[in-house]
């Protein structure tokens, strides 16, 4: 008995298309659950900064005032940042600035 042998063309390009939209569906609801738990996550990490001290040294500070501090460190007289090797120091931005207007944009 001989057994006919053909392909069925219709059922092949139907299972293609058929999984070609399920692989499309999977990667779209993959990439949307993606995002939405990131977005989740950046959310809870910002809640939980404002009310975190920054500096493990002081963990009474919050950021409003490690800021205030800066500020008032920038504005401070000049002076070392780095004690030991004494190659970074810090001044005044207004310093700063006329000293780069002065000559010519150039650092010491």
């Amino acid at each position: 008995m001989a057994f006919k042998q053909e392909v069925n063309v219709p059922l092949i390009f139907t299972v293609g298309v058929v999984s070609g939209i399920m692989l499309l569906v999977i990667v779209i609801g993959t990439e949307a659950w993606y995002q939405s738990e990131e977005i989740t996550e950046v959310a809870i990490k910002a809640q939980d900064a404002q009310g975190r001290s920054l500096d493990p040294a002081s963990p009474t500070k919050t950021f409003a005032e490690l800021k205030q501090d800066q500020q008032t460190a920038l504005a401070a007289k000049p002076h070392w940042t780095d004690t030991t090797k004494k190659q970074r120091a810090a001044i005044p931005i207004e310093d700063a600035i006329a000293y780069l207007t002065d000559h010519g944009g150039k650092l010491p």
